[in-house]
């Protein structure tokens, strides 16, 4: 049942917590030892303790290799530009803290998805996830199987942006997520029909017993994150420090924080047409598991440029009469059976069914064009950058010998500028009319029209009201 304030249901944004990866170095590019983390983690800590801007905000270390430590954030609002502006901006604040600590303790702070200079990885184990863990916060069940099955969905789509791990070691990979190929956190569960709060032990043991998995985190899509019992508990305070939450394990490190904000902002949009899709009653339709698990190689070995194949019987299904996902020309590259470029068949996503979230956020082209100008302008046959393995490809093979230097100088520059975000910056440069172009029509899509007839039984609430108390749920 969904949840009810002042028997309005809570249809929209929610919030968002981030877990950033980084890896931790010696001057000479060698891992550090587990002694030199913990002195880093205490360090931290202390730091956030200390600074009343800085309630929530955590360091945590991560398994796999003595030098790969998280950067944990509070789960915070990001309904509009100003509140997404704050999250940036603490996001920031915390990062140059931790190159602060690091320079101090005469460390290297790198943001990876896997270690770019130095194999870690000596007792044959796998990459180490230095990845960007997103949190998305969620009300109930019913809209838990919805936004999980849709982010299990467009997995390949979302990957053909996030990945940032071509290098590994020195030595350039053949793919695009080197961490994503051979990490064991990198699981693909399969279509949820059914998620009850009441029954998470049988859920749990179903994941278990079907796929092997011991450790339920092993999952690119973990709809198990946070309180998941709280679902089922109507005393639960709507704004609690632990809620039930989807995780996104799938990102590789990223270090651009305008890229991490175009993917904050994606994430949210198909969490909020999932939320809506949960208060219509309305299911997704079944897509094969072995199609979405080949268009996710596909993506990690060729990235941005991965050509997907289509479901076949997911296009010729024309009943139609109760499928949640509309069969309209341009929503999906399934329906139209054909095969499809990555980056377009994101775009069509993102025009076919996520265009009222973005306008309901409140969000300007620029705050997309990470994402949305890139995989325009390949649409349009152009050569740019997608996404930061290319950008990292193009470092290595301009830079050469001289390669370990140059990116990590450019990420210390990234690091502390929050609006840096060169491979915008390049595709803008490089085409200037075209991207104006782009610039116009996107903005024009995102507008929102006021007297826009809202979405069937969507009814938005302002949840500015809601900041700072503990309202609970009246069921």
């Amino acid at each position: 049942m969904s949840p009810i304030l002042n028997n309005l249901v809570l249809n929209g944004a929610s919030r968002h917590r981030l877990s950033k990866g980084f890896l931790l170095m010696t001057p000479n590019s060698q891992p550090v030892s587990q002694e030199i983390r913990q002195k880093f983690i205490d360090e931290a800590k202390r730091y956030f303790q200390s600074q009343a801007n800085m309630s929530g905000f955590d360091c945590e270390a991560r398994a796999g290799s003595t030098s790969v430590i998280g950067l944990v954030t509070p789960f915070l609002p990001i309904y509009n530009r100003l509140e997404r502006d704050a999250f940036i901006r603490q996001l920031q604040h915390a990062v140059q803290a931790f190159m602060q600590i690091a320079y101090n303790q005469k460390l290297l702070l790198i943001p990876s998805g896997t270690n770019p200079f130095f194999a870690d990885n000596l007792q044959g184990q796998s990459p180490a996830l230095c990845a960007d863990l997103h949190q998305v916060e969620v009300f109930d069940d019913g809209e838990m199987e919805r936004i999980y099955n849709l982010y299990r969905q467009f997995l390949p789509e979302l990957l053909s942006i996030s990945s940032n791990s071509a290098i590994f070691g020195g030595t350039l990979q053949q793919d695009f997520s080197y961490r994503m190929r051979l990490n064991p956190s990198s699981f693909l569960p399969r279509y949820l029909s059914q998620f009850s709060a009441q029954h998470l032990d049988k859920i749990k043991s179903m994941m278990r017993r079907s796929y092997g998995l011991a450790d339920l985190t092993q999952m690119d899509i973990n709809p198990l994150a946070g309180d998941s019992s709280k679902l089922m508990n109507i005393d639960a305070p709507m704004l609690s420090n632990q809620p039930a939450a989807v995780e996104l394990r799938f990102v590789d490190s990223q270090v651009s924080y305008p890229f991490i904000r175009a993917q904050i902002i994606l994430f949210q949009a198909i969490a909020m047409y999932g939320r809506n899709l949960a208060r219509r009653g309305k299911r997704l339709p079944f897509l094969r598991d072995e199609i979405i698990d080949e268009n996710k190689a596909l993506t990690i070995q060729n990235g941005p440029g991965a050509i997907l194949v289509p479901d076949p019987r997911f296009a010729k299904d024309k009943s139609g009469q109760d499928q949640a996902l509309p069969k309209k020309e341009g929503f999906m590259f399934h329906d139209k059976g054909k095969p499809e470029r990555a980056t377009t068949a994101l775009l069509m996503v993102i025009d076919g069914v996520l265009l009222p979230s973005l306008r309901e956020l409140d969000c300007e082209f620029s705050e997309l064009a990470p994402i949305v100008l890139g995989a325009e302008l390949r649409k349009h046959g152009r050569k740019c950058f997608a996404n930061y393995a290319e950008y990292q490809k193009y470092l290595h093979h301009t830079y050469k010998s001289q390669f370990k230097q140059n990116y990590y100088n450019q990420i210390l520059e990234m690091m502390g500028n929050s609006g840096m975000d060169p491979i915008t910056e390049y595709n803008y440069r490089t085409y200037q009319d075209l991207s104006a172009e782009i610039k116009n029509m996107w903005s024009q899509k995102i507008t929102k029209v006021v007297n826009e007839r809202p979405i069937e039984n969507q009814i938005n609430v302002d949840r500015k009201p809601l900041q700072g108390k503990v309202i609970h749920i009246d069921r």
